[in-house]
């Protein structure tokens, strides 16, 4: 568009992606302040150090403000499906209609100092002897390329993918539980997962054995939030700090203060 007198609309969409992102950090830095993120759940210790005090972000390419883009509209998505389909039940008055839906759904944790807004738990009520009891099915809304779903469900799936969105799912999961707002009980976590390259959309099951492993997760981050320095490096599952060794770089939102040595060098 170089010749071309007039504005352009991919800056523009750019320019406004990076406005709308910014108001979001600066809610989400106030409504977190001295909190931690639930969304951050299984990935690299030293991230909830950073955050908790404070640390500047990195900037962000507009490339992957795109790409976080596109998972939030499929989210919307889903919240106007769902909303959609609890009114036409509500108008169709379906007796003995015993299912709740609760989507985009704040939920907080004061012991662990934590927040965060799970996508999607259905609730169903279910007989229990002369009482009812609240059923909890749990899910979440993850986008990913053709690679990454190969991964998943592919032929010869990754021997050893990366759980940290299943650590996500477990924290949802114990908050609504230790909330004794939503259900009694969750007694189903999953993502759902929407191939970006050729809207494919599958779900894969997330063992229940999650809720305990994040809690655990939960309790090793705050055992370091008073402390001077951020975790020491130890990668892997025994530590996660990093998890995996993509996560330090452009993915990590404080790059710019951390010395990890698994950091790829710059080509010059």
């Amino acid at each position: 568009m170089n010749d071309i007198k007039c504005p352009n609309p991919v800056e523009i969409y750019d320019r406004y992606l990076a406005v709308k992102n910014e108001e979001k950090l600066a809610v989400r830095k106030r409504n977190n302040f001295q909190k931690y993120s639930a969304s951050g759940a299984g990935l690299c210790i030293r991230k909830h150090w950073y955050d908790y005090n404070e640390y500047g972000y990195a900037d962000q390419e507009p490339e992957d403000v795109r790409k976080m883009r596109l998972g939030t509209v499929m989210g919307e998505d889903f919240d106007d499906a769902i909303q959609w389909w609890i009114d036409r039940e509500t108008n169709a008055q379906i007796p003995g209609n015993n299912i709740k839906y609760y989507y985009e759904t704040a939920v907080s944790h004061k012991d662990l100092k934590l927040n965060g807004h799970f996508d999607l738990l259905i609730v169903v009520e279910e007989p229990d002897g002369p009482n009812l009891v609240k059923l909890g099915y749990l899910f979440d809304y993850k986008t990913a390329h053709s690679w990454k779903f190969k991964g998943l469900f592919g032929q010869k799936p990754d021997p050893n993918p990366s759980n940290n969105y299943e650590f996500q799912l477990g924290t949802y999961g114990f908050m609504i539980e230790d909330s004794n707002e939503f259900c009694d009980h969750i007694v189903y976590m999953a993502n759902i997962y929407i191939n970006k390259d050729n809207s494919v959309i599958k779900t894969k099951e997330a063992d229940l054995k999650y809720m305990t492993a994040a809690r655990n997760y939960w309790h090793i981050v705050n055992k370091y939030q008073m402390k001077e320095e951020p975790p020491a490096f130890s990668l892997g599952e025994s530590g996660r700090a990093p998890y995996k060794e993509w996560e330090c770089g452009k993915y990590c939102a404080f790059r710019n203060h951390c010395d990890s040595p698994y950091k790829k060098k710059e080509k010059i």
